[in-house]
């Protein structure tokens, strides 16, 4: 390939010859406190046990927030993986719903369910902690109630 001087060159090196993975893994490092992302595979023929919930922050789009897990459910069983109230949605079998609005992203899960249960595919669901700022304003909200 071509050598590209400066910063530029440093990044689009860094990239090359490692996996998506351990792309998202070193961007994780450099991102801590920043909202890394948590991948959650579902049997997409059971029910999730999510409530999912619009939220709008304060600093910008209305995002899509697991406002609840239900008792007993896959989700319930996640917790160990990390899986909790709070998380954004930002990822449906590997299509990103976070730039998408609320509604569709929401539909955008129960549409995959749909089609990865009746197909018998797991449903993968990408969440993330979300900015330090967004997680302050969510606390912020809880604390109101």
């Amino acid at each position: 390939g071509a050598v590209v001087a400066g910063a530029a060159g440093a990044t689009a090196s860094s990239a090359q010859g490692r996996s998506f993975e351990q792309y998202i893994e070193g961007r994780n490092e450099m991102d801590k406190g920043r909202g890394e992302a948590l991948r959650f595979e579902f049997d997409a023929r059971q029910p999730l046990g999510l409530d999912l919930s619009e939220v709008r922050f304060s600093d910008g789009d209305p995002r899509v927030v697991v406002k609840g897990i239900q008792p007993g459910t896959q989700a319930d069983a996640m917790r160990a993986q990390g899986l909790k109230t709070g998380l954004l949605l930002v990822g449906v079998n590997g299509n990103m719903v976070d730039v998408m609005p609320p509604s569709s992203a929401i539909r955008a899960v129960v549409d995959e369910k749909r089609g990865a249960g009746r197909d018998g595919l797991p449903l993968t669901l990408t969440l993330a902690r979300g900015t330090t700022l967004q997680r302050f304003d969510m606390e912020q909200r809880a604390m109101k109630k």
